[in-house]
């Protein structure tokens, strides 16, 4: 008896961990624009901010309806960074299958003339 409830209390626990950690954090995909910006991947506090758990500069862009291009993606990248930077918790190096993810495996870095592959 004792072992089945032990085993409850995980799977209860687990299930909460994995909740909290979807609704209260979320990953920002900076993409690769050059050689001195080699991308990354920015985990952070994301409790109510209207974002999704994954999303990159060229995904907000696809969301107002705007293709992607090398301006908007470095201004859109400097106005997130300036709001989720007291957020951070962790940074990361650049993650194609993030960033594909985000944009719907729709893959602008080639499109834009970086090929991270």
């Amino acid at each position: 008896m004792k072992k089945k409830k032990g085993f409850l209390i995980a799977i209860i626990v687990m299930v909460v961990g994995v909740f909290t950690f979807y609704q209260m954090t979320g990953f920002y995909i900076d993409p690769p624009r050059d050689k001195n910006n080699p991308g990354s991947v920015t985990w952070f506090y994301r409790r109510l901010m209207n974002v999704p758990f994954i999303f990159s500069a060229d995904s907000i862009a696809l969301r107002d309806g705007t293709n992607p291009t090398k301006d908007t993606r470095q201004a859109i990248s400097q106005n997130v960074f300036s709001y989720i930077t007291r957020f951070t918790i962790r940074t990361f190096p650049f993650n194609k299958r993030l960033y594909l993810m985000s944009t719907g495996n729709r893959d602008f870095l080639q499109e834009l003339g970086k090929n991270t592959n």
